[in-house]
């Protein structure tokens, strides 16, 4: 696995549409994954912090787009929502609902904050689109053998300004990550899931605790 090193954080390797449970994707997949940033494991964007910050952020012209070359994020939602996430993974292999990037941390004595944000949503239907889409973010920590759930505030929608849909941001509290490896995996989900609008691009950010 390539890893790139800036003077305060290796740079998060690969832009995906993430889920921890790809893990045993194949080699020529991940090969295929590097160029086209779509569906990968978590092992794959990876991030180590010292005395510093890092962030990934998912391609929004990668998301949705259905087609050759596009990660069939859009189909993906939709077979999911009538057949499971499992089924899903195998009919549109180059999708992944979760953005999933592994962190190992540390020299920072406070400690990291882990957790993503979405910034603004585009939306076809405006507010009650906007009410019905669902943000959620997950905390994990490296036990030895697996990874163990450490921080999980649970679903959140984002929030209709009157003209635009934002948010959330959901960031780990201080104390929960201190040094160690460290998994984030978060989801954000366009309406309901019945309407199959496909998911958000999404942010996901490691930053020193204060």
């Amino acid at each position: 696995m390539t890893r790139y090193a800036p003077a305060l954080a290796l740079a998060l390797l690969v832009p995906a549409c993430l889920d921890d449970a790809a893990d045993d994707v194949s080699a020529t997949e991940e090969a295929s994954t590097l160029i086209d940033m779509c569906a990968t494991s978590g092992e794959n964007a990876f991030s180590s912090i010292s005395f510093g910050t890092d962030s990934f952020t998912r391609p929004a012209n990668r998301v949705n787009p259905s087609g050759s070359g596009n990660c069939d994020c859009k189909n993906h939602q939709e077979y999911s929502n009538l057949h499971g996430e499992a089924a899903a993974d195998i009919a549109f292999p180059n999708c992944r609902a979760w953005t999933v990037v592994d962190f190992s941390v540390g020299g920072q004595q406070l400690g990291y904050k882990l957790g993503a944000e979405v910034g603004t949503w585009t939306l076809g239907n405006g507010q009650t689109e906007c009410n019905n889409s669902a943000f959620h973010v997950e905390v994990q920590q490296w036990n030895g053998t697996g990874y163990t759930t450490i921080w999980d505030p649970g679903v959140f929608a984002p929030i209709w300004t009157g003209t635009a849909c934002v948010g959330p941001s959901l960031m780990s509290p201080q104390g929960v990550v201190l040094s160690g490896s460290y998994r984030v995996r978060a989801r954000a989900r366009r309406g309901l899931d019945e309407f199959n609008h496909g998911y958000e691009t999404v942010t996901v950010r490691g930053i020193p605790a204060t």
